[in-house]
């Protein structure tokens, strides 16, 4: 990342392969990959390294919406895989992933916001965003 971001700069994106519509904004959002460093002896005696990306997951908490609020809700309901994609910073972000946890709050006479979180399936794959 060449750019400095904060929580409002993480856009949620849904949609098909090349075809991504905002789905929602972020008020404080984490982006998260986790990995691990397997060790490996050869025969000789060599210890050799590989280090392996386990998965990744958005979580974005006061979520204000742009499009249909129920998209996330109803793909957390029926188990939909969804093509998800982050603009973070000066980059998008994109995979498969599932929504996991989604919940919406509001005040009296305020605006009502969501907490999502999606867990990836399969690769993430960092692009600059044009």
């Amino acid at each position: 990342m060449s750019k400095h971001f904060d929580g409002r700069d993480l856009v949620i994106m849904t949609g098909s392969t090349g075809t991504l519509t905002k789905v929602a904004g972020s008020r404080d959002c984490s982006v998260t990959v986790e990995g691990s460093v397997t060790e490996r002896v050869q025969a000789n005696g060599a210890r050799r390294y590989k280090g392996d990306v386990h998965g990744w997951s958005f979580a974005a908490n006061g979520l204000y919406t742009v499009g249909n609020s129920g998209e996330l809700c109803t793909a957390l309901l029926e188990g939909t895989l969804l093509y998800v994609g982050a603009v973070v910073g000066d980059e998008i972000w994109t995979g498969r992933g599932y929504v996991t946890a989604w919940n919406a709050q509001g005040q009296t006479k305020g605006k009502v916001t969501y907490n999502v979180t999606i867990v990836g399936s399969g690769a993430l794959t960092i692009n600059e965003n044009e």
